[in-house]
């Protein structure tokens, strides 16, 4: 299907990710995270137009999928909010 090129990025990128997210705070949803979204939203668009560009070999056409990847963290991080609210209401956190 052509997705199995984009797994090294992935790997990486979203390994990487992880790093500006806390797990000090009683909350899952907290100042810290809400604001480790940013870089972290900027990572994600950013390392995969890089990789795009390595793999196609120049890094005008990957400008094309910039939109698709802004919407896809943004959708992610609407996504991590919800699920951080649930968690947090649920006082499940110490459980994960």
């Amino acid at each position: 299907t052509g997705y199995m090129m984009w797994a090294p990025a992935s790997l990486v990128i979203k390994s990487l990710t992880v790093i500006f997210f806390s797990r000090n705070a009683k909350r899952v949803v907290c100042a810290r995270n809400i604001l480790a979204l940013i870089p972290a939203w900027l990572l994600c668009i950013g390392g995969y137009y890089f990789y795009e560009g390595i793999i196609t070999g120049n890094f005008i056409s990957p400008l094309a999928s910039v939109t698709g990847n802004i919407i896809q963290s943004s959708l992610s991080t609407v996504v991590f909010i919800v699920v951080g609210v649930i968690i947090d209401k649920l006082n499940k956190e110490n459980n994960i």
